[in-house]
């Protein structure tokens, strides 16, 4: 989950170079925004081909040079539609990660800062739902956001109700109490060079400490929450980020448990969340028919490099996920105007409209 916090928001970028990075709430995304960050998946040998612990300014840093894994498709959408957001009735925005539907972030944001509010994770399998609200929100970015800015966030989230043998404890049930303190400090600025360009950045070191308090219920406590005991644990979570002008989520991440397990993304490309119409004219169009259609609906020129569909309302609330087929059962959407979406290794490649009868 620490990983994900950092992918909340990404919209259009300048290529304007060798101006200061200053981030307000304007760098905020539009619903609907799409971008894809190559992943290097802990590929610990990329480290060795520049120093991202640096200090000052005017520094280089080229994340055009490493290799790309694989690719991850981070998607903003409107929180009302996402699963979850009950419990974070105050949330601006959503995302979620290679769109599944089964996690969704939430995020708050005001003139002053960004906030994280929690996740939602559902679990099919098990049948199983989770809300991890953090109390306070946790503070992602201080407005404005620049080279020097230094800040500490303080939050706590709960993990639910769980039995004694979830946790190793000998208990009928117990549940964890996670304390965060946070302490974000923009160390360095300089330039950046990914595959879409050079920019203009600044680098954040986050360094994060945690208490975990566990609490337990059985018959030794007449079957009453009783706390057992405390974990304390110091790690870097998140590591160092890269930001631009252009944008509320970093344009690349080192993101580290306890220093030695790393993640390495960095910035690819985007689709801009400038509303649904305008978004199918700068895509190819997707052959589909019969449009209007009733129960089914058949895909033209099929490409052996998509991989799968999406189909959304006109207010890009997610309603389907399908794998690549030549035809695809509608039958229980309502009728009114939806779109398709096609996707090559989670990169969107193609967007069409069309209405269910």
């Amino acid at each position: 989950m620490n990983k994900i916090l950092i992918f909340i928001f990404l919209i259009c970028f300048s290529n304007k170079l060798y101006t200061q990075v200053i981030i307000t709430s304007a760098q905020n995304p539009k619903i609907g925004t799409t971008f894809v960050f190559a992943n290097l998946n802990d590929d610990t040998s990329a480290l060795a081909h520049f120093s991202f612990d640096t200090t000052g300014t005017n520094n280089i840093w080229n994340f055009s040079i490493l290799p790309s894994n694989f690719k991850d498709t981070f998607w903003i959408v409107n929180p009302q539609y996402a699963l979850g957001h009950d419990s974070f009735p105050n949330a601006h925005f959503a995302s979620t990660q290679n769109y599944n539907r089964n996690y969704f972030r939430f995020a708050h944001s005001d003139s002053d800062a960004l906030y994280s509010l929690g996740d939602y994770w559902s679990y099919p399998p098990y049948n199983s739902a989770l809300s991890y609200v953090n109390y306070p929100p946790t503070k992602v970015l201080q407005f404005p956001y620049q080279y020097g800015s230094s800040f500490m966030s303080n939050s706590r989230f709960f993990t639910p109700k769980l039995s004694g043998l979830d946790l190793s404890v000998i208990a009928d049930s117990s549940y964890i109490v996670h304390n965060i303190i946070s302490l974000n400090q923009v160390i360095a600025s300089g330039n950046m060079i990914i595959p879409s360009g050079t920019y203009p950045a600044i680098l954040t070191k986050i360094t994060t400490s945690s208490i975990d308090s566990i609490f337990i219920k059985d018959s030794t406590t007449n079957w009453q929450w009783l706390f057992s005991y405390a974990e304390n644990s110091n790690w870097i979570s998140g590591g160092y980020f890269w930001f631009t002008n252009n944008s509320t989520n970093p344009y690349a991440m080192i993101s580290a448990d306890g220093g030695t397990n790393y993640s390495i993304q960095y910035y690819m490309s985007q689709t801009p969340g400038v509303g649904i119409v305008e978004l199918i004219h700068n895509k190819n169009i997707l052959g589909i028919y019969p449009n209007p259609a009733n129960n089914k609906l058949h895909i033209e020129n099929m490409n052996e490099r998509n991989t799968f569909f999406l189909i959304s309302d006109i207010s890009g609330r997610l309603l389907m996920k399908v794998n690549i087929q030549s035809e695809i059962d509608i039958s229980e959407l309502a009728q009114g105007i939806y779109f398709i979406s096609v996707f090559n290794d989670n990169e969107l490649v193609g967007r069409s409209k069309f209405v269910k009868q």
